[in-house]
C-alpha cells in the first residue's frame, strides 16, 4: 500500500544523517 511505500522511501532516504533527520521531521509532521 501507499503507507508501506512511504516508509520504504523514508528508510532509503535515511541512509545519511541529514536524510534521517528530514525523514523523522516529516514523519512527525504528518
Amino acid at each position: 500500500n501507499s503507507a508501506s511505500n512511504l516508509i520504504q522511501q523514508k528508510l532509503i532516504f535515511a541512509g545519511n544523517e541529514e536524510g534521517k533527520l528530514v525523514a523523522i521531521r516529516q514523519f512527525f509532521a504528518e
